[in-house]
């Protein structure tokens, strides 16, 4: 899912399609990884940016903080989550 989303939106400059194939990807996969779910939602997060829209970019950085990661987790994507946070305070 976030291979197709990035093929979409960062090769292509398609950011619609890419957000459209992660909300498809994430309701239809909610029993996914923890981990792919934060990464799909702060891609998704990133998208909205891309997009200028304000209030997507928000929800989308909101859903991936609210997921349960453990400590290793949240470490290891802290610096994706900075980028998310970084950009989403700059539109909003």
């Amino acid at each position: 899912m976030i291979e197709n989303a990035a093929r979409l939106g960062d090769a292509k400059g398609d950011d619609a399609a890419a957000a459209g194939i992660l909300d498809a990807g994430l309701a239809r996969f909610v029993d996914a990884q923890t981990v792919e779910r934060a990464r799909a939602f702060l891609f998704r997060a990133e998208s909205a940016v891309r997009m200028d829209d304000a209030a997507a970019a928000a929800t989308a950085l909101a859903m991936a903080q609210a997921l349960p990661l453990d400590n290793d987790e949240r470490a290891e994507m802290a610096d994706e989550i900075a980028h998310a946070e970084e950009l989403v305070a700059g539109i909003a």
